[in-house]
């Protein structure tokens, strides 16, 4: 509420969701898919999608981590009904995870499309689209395609510094243990305190 009116093409749909799911996780991403599914087929047609956008881990939305089975699932049925599979990594990506580079590793799924931005910069604005051959492919096709700011030489510069950064002070491995620590005494507080439903994230 308060953030609409949306796109009219633009639908949302159910995050599996462990926590609030009464079964275990192997059912919670299941039956999140069978939701999926058929709200799409009901709704638009699934030959009428162009694409899935999911964050791997859901960050505004409540740091929700699905199900294992969950991601596999849905790209797999983007792949059959040739639905594009986008990873929002906004959040996730650039080693903030701590034990994977990029949230979709997690899960074991190449997406078509990966998004991310802010950290890639740190501070400078700057975002990044990386796709597969295949759908760079697609833009090739007489028209004419570009980007304002695209291939800004001191924006390169300073991804690369960051991605530098990253890899010699080891950063991701700092972000594991970091995290690991951090919910390990959150795990502590919730033996103690009946208030504290659920623990849930990775890294930072």
């Amino acid at each position: 509420e308060g953030f609409g009116p949306f796109a009219s093409e633009i639908y949302r749909m159910p995050m599996a969701y462990p926590f609030r799911f009464n079964g275990d996780a192997a059912n919670c991403a299941a039956q999140t898919l069978d939701e999926v599914t058929h709200k799409i087929e009901k709704e638009i047609g699934a030959k009428n999608v162009a694409a899935i956008v999911i964050e791997p881990i859901q960050g505004e939305g409540g740091f929700i981590v699905p199900p294992k089975g969950f991601l596999p699932a849905l790209s797999k049925y983007s792949t059959e009904n040739g639905i594009i599979f986008i990873a929002d990594e906004v959040q996730t990506g650039f080693a903030r995870l701590g034990h994977h580079w990029w949230g979709f590793e997690m899960y074991d799924v190449i997406p078509d499309i990966v998004i991310t931005g802010k950290c890639i910069g740190n501070g400078h604005p700057m975002a990044a689209v990386i796709c597969t051959e295949e759908v760079a492919n697609q833009f090739d096709n007489g028209m004419e395609f570009f980007s304002s700011f695209g291939g800004n030489p001191v924006s390169c510069e300073i991804g690369n510094a960051v991605i530098e950064v990253i890899e010699e002070e080891n950063l991701k491995l700092n972000a594991a243990d970091t995290g690991d620590y951090f919910i390990d005494q959150l795990e502590v507080l919730k033996a103690e305190f009946d208030c504290i439903g659920d623990i849930r994230g990775l890294g930072f």
